[in-house]
């Protein structure tokens, strides 16, 4: 009895953890020296993730308010023009490039005749207070910097 008490108190707290009790504003910054485009991930709770794009940030203090969300982990991707800067991590999501997307699960870069489809790497971002800014940092592809 006493194991699967735990077991139970267990999966609830994971449960309870993967949601947020309130919604958080989630921003997005650009402190590089050159404009980036930004692609978003989250779980909306049904285990199917959703993701989203692209916002485009101006250079040297650009920003995007992306969503607003009360899960505890979100993801996002950026890239320069030329994609020779890139922001990304281990996890995969399906995005289409170069046009804006809103796709409600990973089924749709399965299918092989849509060409603009493609799985890219997403960095995983946990969400704390009711506002909260990632920011995108360091050197422009020609090594310039914003003055701040």
């Amino acid at each position: 009895m006493a194991r699967f008490a735990l077991g139970t108190l267990i999966i609830l707290c994971g449960a309870i953890a993967s949601e947020r009790s309130e919604a958080a504003n989630w921003r997005i910054c650009n402190k590089t020296a050159e404009p980036m485009w930004v692609a978003i991930a989250y779980d909306p709770g049904n285990g199917r993730h959703v993701s989203r794009g692209w916002w485009r940030l101006n250079a040297c203090g650009g920003c995007a308010t992306v969503g607003n969300y009360n899960v505890l982990g979100v993801w996002y991707h950026a890239h320069n023009r030329d994609r020779s800067r890139r922001v990304e991590g281990d996890d995969l999501f399906c995005t289409s490039s170069p046009m804006a997307f809103n796709l409600d699960n990973q089924a749709a870069c399965r299918v092989p005749t849509n060409r603009s489809l493609a799985f890219l790497g997403f960095r995983s971002v946990v969400l704390r207070g009711s506002t909260f800014t990632s920011s995108i940092t360091g050197r422009a592809a020609n090594g310039s910097m914003c003055i701040d």
